[in-house]
């Protein structure tokens, strides 16, 4: 009797633990559903399985990039968009990280140099950040005379997003100053 007992006791055990095994991955796939497209499908395990590996690749290698890596993956386009155009380019916010001096991206060839400002932002551009910018340019080029040389600088402030009322106004009256190129991330 006392065998029988352990054995029923150790049944209602392990199946206990089926059951909490199966409640914790439809608890897992709850929280990993993206836009209703994970069934839930309680009596085929390994296919819970695989959609829950499927949904953590999807949600966790593209939607939740974080905001470094973004920025870095638009300087990098950006960057490659300016040596398509036939300019070297050096990396100065990947290179330097928060020491870039806000400067982005320095391109330069034989006749001009580029020092550009890369916001990858859902919000709309405003006009401080586009002040900034041209401030962190003149100190920029103040130090680095040597390198600049006779070469024309051009400002450049390239944007995934949109410039608000007051930033294009300020862009308009210093169309002379800086360049604002809205390009979209990839």
């Amino acid at each position: 009797m006392k065998k029988n007992n352990k054995k029923e006791n150790t049944e209602i055990h392990i199946e206990k633990e089926n059951n909490q095994k199966l409640q914790n991955d439809e608890k897992l796939l709850n929280c990993y559903e993206i836009n209703g497209n994970i069934e839930k499908e309680n009596n085929q395990k390994s296919q819970q399985n695989q959609k829950l590996l499927d949904c953590y690749e999807k949600v966790y290698k593209t939607k939740y990039k974080t905001k470094k890596e973004l920025g870095n993956e638009y300087e990098l386009q950006i960057g490659r968009y300016f040596q398509s155009l036939n300019f070297k380019i050096y990396y100065n916010g990947i290179n330097n990280g928060k020491k870039d001096g806000g400067i982005d991206i320095i391109g330069w060839n034989s006749e001009k140099v580029l020092l550009i400002q890369c916001k990858n932002h859902r919000s709309q551009i405003k006009q401080d950040l586009l002040r900034k910018f041209i401030g962190d340019c003149k100190i920029y080029e103040e130090k680095n005379k040597y390198k600049i040389k006779d070469r024309e600088i051009k400002r450049i402030f390239a944007s995934n997003s949109t410039a608000d009322y007051g930033a294009n106004k300020f862009l308009n009256e210093n169309r002379n100053i800086l360049e604002f190129l809205r390009i979209q991330a990839k």
